[in-house]
């Protein structure tokens, strides 16, 4: 067996399903299968996308891929994979690069979920399009609303109480020993 060790468990993985005799046709068709969930074929989709992508690139081009989308900067990555930093802007303007780019960005989103600003236009919407049909729909939606932006506004307090107590600078008292301090007598 040749390839990477990712290629090698990849086969041995499916060469386990192929020999698998278990799954029944009605149960291969069920909706309720796993194996027949959108998202999941999606997801799986997109990481076989992926991989045949970054099969495609030199192995530090796709690192480069993969660490430009982290918060890594061009030099840190040029550190990284001991490229020139010039030449690390020139990896990223390539098409097969910001083809993977691209992919891997569209399969983070989908594996973090929706967004909060997305999920607040989403509830706007309901409420909206239940207002006059149906009001405790649209009353629950702005409720959920509220609770979102309170739970934002806490977060954001508790973060400044934090960093308040980790940028405040300490005191430190000393009490000294009473016995060595001058007194009256020694005068």
């Amino acid at each position: 067996m040749y390839g990477t060790p990712t290629d090698i468990m990849l086969r041995k993985e499916m060469e386990l399903y192929e020999d698998d005799d278990w799954g029944t046709p009605e149960l291969e068709e069920s909706s309720y299968n796993p194996a027949n969930d959108e998202f999941k074929r999606t997801v799986v989709s997109l990481q076989r996308r992926i991989h045949h992508l970054a099969g495609t690139l030199r192995p530090r081009y796709a690192m480069v891929a993969k660490l430009s989308l982290g918060t890594h900067t061009n030099i840190e990555i040029a550190r990284k994979t001991r490229f020139n930093p010039a030449t690390i802007t020139n990896i990223l303007r390539t098409d097969k690069v910001q083809e993977l780019r691209r992919a891997l960005i569209q399969l983070r989103s989908l594996l973090e979920g929706v967004s909060a600003l997305e999920r607040e236009q989403m509830l706007w919407r309901i409420a909206l399009r239940n207002e006059e049909f149906n009001p405790r729909t649209s009353i629950a939606a702005v409720s959920e609303i509220n609770k979102m932006k309170i739970d934002t506004h806490a977060a954001k307090e508790k973060s400044k109480q934090n960093t308040a107590l980790v940028n405040k600078p300490n005191i430190v008292i000393q009490l000294a020993d009473q016995r060595l301090l001058p007194t009256a007598l020694d005068n």
